[in-house]
C-alpha cells in the first residue's frame, strides 16, 4: 500500500530557534520487538489468520499466480492442532529472510497500490499467539525450513533444513495451536477470510462447542462451496457470521465502529466495499481502520449510496392494495424485507440513512384518511360492534367484548342482529368452526361524543378530525366506513341461516338416545338427559370439573343420600366452584337442557334443588359450607392456637375441646389447597353472613371462640414464638402464667395453694394399695 503522506502542521515557535529531533532508543530495541510481535495485537488469533493469509494472497498476486492459497486447520497425531497457510507466489530465499523477514518495519509493499501491507509486521504476527512457529520457503529450486521464535534477548530466526526441490516457488507458514483454542481458530478463520478470493479451505475440528457470544454452534468444517455476492458498492459472503453492517478494505473484513461514526448499529449483514485508493487506512496492527474525519465522511457517503440502493429495491416491492389487511400489516410490522439472490434482508435500519424516501402502500378508494394513524388503532374500525358469542370446544359462550384485529386475522367471524337461541343456536354451533366469533352491532357512531370515560365514542375522537381541514371531514368519515365494511360485509349473516328440516328430524331422533360411558343407550320412559360434574383429567384454565353426558331415572332421584344441585347447561360455570366441596358434603352437580329443566322443576323431590334456590341458603349443605368456611378462616388466622390444641386443653379442658370441635367440623366439610378454587366458599359465606345462614349446631361455638381469641390475641402470638424456641414444659409454664395474669379460667389442676398444687395425680404404687 502506498503510505499516506501526513501534512506537516504549522508550529508556533516560542523563545529559541533551537529544536531537538526525537529518535528511538536503540538500547531498548528488545522492548520494541516485543511490542511489535505480541503487544501490538489485541486479537492474537484473528490477527494470525488475517496477516498470514493476506501475505500469501499478496505474494500470489505479485507473482501472477492463479493457484489458490491453501488454508489448513486440522488435529495432529500428538493431540494439538496445526494452522497452516501455503501460497504458490514469489517464495523466499536466504537473502529475503536476512534483508526483509528478519527486519521489523521493513516492507516491500509501501509503493505497491495493489497490496494492503506496508509495515513489515504481518509475517511476524504468529508470535502474538505462539512463542514460535515454522515456515517453509521455496524459491529457485531450493526449499528451506525456518523457525521464528522469541529469544531471551531478541526474537530470532533459525534455519532448520535446506534441500533441493522441484516444487514451485511459495511459502508455507505452520502455527501450532492448542486443543482448547480450536473453536476460536475456526471462528476467526470464518470471520477474517469470509471475503477472500482464491482461498481453498481444508479445515475440520473435533467436538465443536456452542459459541455463546454468537448464539450458534461452531461449525465442524468449512465447505468451499460458499458464494461471495459482490456489487459495486457492497457485498456479502455466505461464510460471514457478522449480523451487522461491516466493511471490507480490499476484501479484508473489518467491523464498523458505529459509535465513532456517530450512528446507531445497523443490523444488516452486508459489507461496504472500499478499495486501497478510497482514502481508508488501517491501524498499524490492521485490526481496525483509522476513523479520521476524512474516513468518516467516506464511510458515511458509501453508506448513503448502499442505503439508496436498498431503499429503491424496497420501494419497488410496494404497490397499492385492494386488501386493507395488507396495508395495516405494513404499518404494524417492524420489518422492511427485501430479497436479493435468495437472501432476505430487513432494511428498516438502512432506510434511515437513505436520501430516498420510503414508499408506503395506498389503499384503493382511500384518498384523505391517514392509514398509518388508523393502523395503530385499528380496533377503532369495529367500535360500533361487539363480540356477542364465542364458540370454543363445542361451547357457545355469551360475551360482551370488543372486536380485536388480531382475532379477525386468526378466527372465523359471523354477524347477526336477531336473538340467537333454541334449535338455531344449536344448529349454528354444529356448522361453524371451532374458535369462531359472532358479532352484533350495538350502536352507531355520531360525529362527536363528550363526557365518555373511554374518550372514543365519536368520529371526531376516533379519526382525530382536528388534524384534517373541516371540508374533508365528510370524506374522511366515508372512507373510514368504507374500510370498516371491507371487514364486516364479507362476514356471513347468520340471521339468514335457516335450520334444515332433516337436521331437526335427526336431532329429534338423536335425543331418544344418550351417551353413557361412550355407549349409546336408548332413553327409557321416565328418564332425563343431563350432564354430571366429574374430575378433570388435566388442568383447564382454572376450572374444577368437567360435565359429561349421562341420564337418570326420575324415580331414582329421591334414593340419592345427598343433595343434587342442578342448573341449565349454559350456566354450568355457576356449579363449577361447588365441585371441590361436593364430595365432602355429598353434593351431586347436574346440568339440564331447557326442556329437561321444565321436567325437573315440575317434580317435588326433597333432595333435588335448583342452584338459585340453593344459594338462598335455606338448606343444610349451604349452611355447612358457609360455617366450615368461616371456621377455616378462623383457624388460619389463629393457626398457632389450633396447632397447639392439646397443650391448651391441658390448661383448660373446656377451651381445648371447643377448639377441637371446630377443627373437626372444618376438616369434615371444608376443602382447601393450591389446586382448589375457593371462590365458591367465599360467595356462599357472603350470602350466609348477610342473612345469618349458618349451622347453628356449632356456629355459637365459633362465635364464642372467635370473640375469645380476638380479646386475647397474645395466646396466638406466644404460641407461635414459644413453639419455635421453647420446650413443651417451658411453653406450658409461660402460658399458664399468662392465663393467670389475664384472669382466664383454667382447670383447678393448674393452681397452687401455698406453693403446693391443689391436685396432683397419685403415684402408681399408691393406686395399687
Amino acid at each position: 500500500m502506498i503510505l499516506e503522506q501526513q501534512k506537516q502542521a504549522d508550529v508556533l515557535s516560542l523563545g529559541t530557534d533551537e529544536s531537538i529531533e526525537m529518535s528511538i532508543d536503540m538500547s531498548n530495541v528488545k522492548l520494541l520487538m516485543e511490542m511489535f510481535s505480541r503487544n501490538i495485537y489485541s486479537d492474537a488469533i484473528g490477527s494470525t489468520v488475517r496477516e498470514t493469509v493476506s501475505n500469501a494472497l499478496d505474494s500470489s498476486r505479485s507473482a501472477g499466480s492463479n493457484e489458490p492459497v491453501i488454508v489448513t486447520f486440522k488435529v495432529k497425531s500428538t493431540g494439538g492442532y496445526e494452522f497452516t497457510v501455503e501460497d504458490f507466489g514469489l517464495g523466499l530465499d536466504e537473502d529475503d529472510i536476512n534483508k526483509i523477514i528478519s527486519k521489523y518495519l521493513k516492507s516491500t509493499k509501501r509503493q505497491d497500490s495493489t497490496s494492503l501491507g506496508m509495515w513489515g509486521l504481518g509475517f511476524k504476527s504468529p508470535l502474538a499467539y505462539s512463542s514460535s512457529f515454522t515456515f517453509r520457503c521455496r524459491k529457485d529450486g531450493i526449499e528451506r525450513t525456518y523457525m521464528m521464535y522469541e529469544g531471551e534477548e531478541i526474537n530470532s530466526i533459525d534455519l532448520l533444513n535446506e534441500s533441493p526441490t522441484d516444487k514451485p516457488n511459495g511459502v508455507k507458514v505452520i502455527v501450532p495451536v492448542s486443543y482448547g483454542d480450536r473453536n476460536d481458530f475456526m471462528i476467526k478463520i470464518r470471520e477474517q477470510l469470509a471475503y477472500f478470493d482464491n482461498v481453498y479451505f481444508d479445515v475440520q475440528i473435533e467436538n465443536p462447542s456452542y459459541n455463546y457470544g454468537r448464539s450458534e454452534y461452531t461449525p465442524k468444517t468449512i465447505s468451499n462451496d460458499f458464494v461471495i455476492h459482490r456489487s459495486e458498492e457492497f457485498q456479502w459472503s455466505e461464510l460471514s457470521s457478522d449480523k451487522s453492517l461491516h466493511m471490507c478494505l480490499d476484501n479484508v473484513y473489518y467491523p464498523i465502529d458505529f459509535e465513532k461514526l456517530g450512528i446507531s448499529r445497523i443490523n444488516v449483514s452486508v459489507a461496504l466495499k472500499f478499495g486501497l485508493s478510497d482514502g481508508i487506512f488501517p491501524t498499524i496492527n490492521r485490526e481496525s481502520i483509522r476513523y479520521t474525519p476524512e474516513a468518516k465522511l467516506t464511510i458515511l457517503s458509501k453508506l448513503e449510496k448502499v442505503a439508496d440502493y436498498f431503499t429503491e429495491k424496497y420501494n419497488e416491492s410496494i404497490t397499492d392494495a385492494d386488501d386493507l389487511q395488507q396495508v395495516i400489516d405494513y404499518y404494524r410490522q417492524k420489518e422492511r424485507n427485501i430479497t436479493l439472490e435468495e437472501k432476505t434482508f430487513d432494511v428498516k435500519e438502512l432506510i434511515k440513512h437513505s436520501s430516498i424516501s420510503e414508499k408506503s402502500p395506498k389503499m384503493k378508494g382511500v384518498k384523505f384518511l391517514n392509514l398509518e394513524r388508523l393502523s395503530k388503532d385499528v380496533n377503532d374500525l369495529f367500535s360500533e360492534y361487539k363480540v356477542d358469542f364465542v364458540y370454543v370446544n363445542n361451547r357457545m359462550t355469551s360475551t360482551n367484548t370488543r372486536i380485536s384485529y388480531s382475532d379477525i386475522k386468526r378466527f372465523k367471524f359471523y354477524k347477526h342482529s336477531e336473538t340467537l337461541k333454541g334449535n338455531k343456536k344449536l344448529y349454528i354451533r354444529d356448522i361453524i368452526p371451532n374458535s369462531s366469533r359472532i358479532i352484533k352491532k350495538e350502536k352507531s357512531l355520531s360525529l362527536q361524543a363528550f363526557g365518555n370515560a373511554w374518550g372514543k365514542e365519536g368520529y371526531y375522537q376516533i379519526l382525530k378530525l382536528e388534524k384534517y381541514p373541516k371540508e374533508q371531514w365528510r370524506d374522511v368519515i366515508k372512507e373510514f366506513q368504507y374500510l370498516r365494511d371491507t371487514f364486516i360485509n364479507p362476514m356471513q349473516n347468520i340471521d339468514d341461516v335457516v335450520v334444515p328440516q332433516d337436521w331437526l328430524d335427526a336431532r329429534k331422533k338423536k335425543r331418544a338416545y344418550v351417551s353413557v360411558g361412550g355407549v349409546k343407550k336408548l332413553k327409557a320412559a321416565g328418564e332425563v338427559n343431563c350432564k354430571i360434574a366429574e374430575s378433570l383429567l388435566r388442568y383447564n384454565d382454572g376450572r374444577n370439573c368437567k360435565f359429561t353426558a349421562d341420564k337418570f331415572k326420575v324415580e331414582d332421584f329421591h334414593k340419592y343420600t345427598g343433595f343434587t344441585i342442578y342448573t341449565e347447561h349454559d350456566k354450568a360455570l355457576d356449579l363449577d366452584p361447588l365441585y371441590g366441596m361436593s364430595k365432602y358434603l355429598k353434593l351431586r352437580l347436574l346440568t339440564f337442557s331447557p326442556r329437561e329443566m321444565n321436567t325437573i322443576e315440575d317434580l317435588e323431590i326433597h333432595n333435588l334443588i335448583n342452584y338459585n334456590e340453593f344459594m338462598k341458603g335455606k338448606n343444610m349443605p349451604f349452611r355447612r359450607i358457609a360455617t366450615s368456611y368461616v371456621i377455616s378462616e378462623l383457624s388460619t388466622k389463629y393457626s398457632s392456637v389450633f396447632s397447639n390444641m392439646g397443650g391448651i386443653k391441658m390448661l383448660s379442658k373446656s377451651l381445648g375441646e371447643k377448639l377441637e370441635t371446630l377443627y373437626e367440623y372444618k376438616t369434615k366439610y371444608h376443602k382447601s389447597g393450591y389446586s382448589f378454587n375457593g371462590e365458591g366458599y367465599k360467595a356462599i359465606a357472603k350470602v350466609a353472613e348477610e342473612y345469618n345462614l349458618f349451622d347453628e349446631s356449632i356456629y355459637y361455638i365459633y362465635k364464642e371462640i372467635k370473640e375469645f381469641l380476638e380479646s386475647h390475641y397474645f395466646i396466638n402470638t406466644i404460641s407461635e414464638r414459644l413453639q419455635r424456641y421453647s420446650t413443651v414444659g417451658g411453653w406450658m409454664d409461660i402460658m399458664r402464667d399468662m392465663f393467670k395474669y389475664h384472669k382466664i379460667r383454667m382447670d383447678y389442676t393448674n393452681y397452687k395453694l401455698n406453693g403446693v398444687p391443689l391436685w396432683e395425680p397419685k403415684k402408681e404404687e399408691e393406686l395399687n394399695n
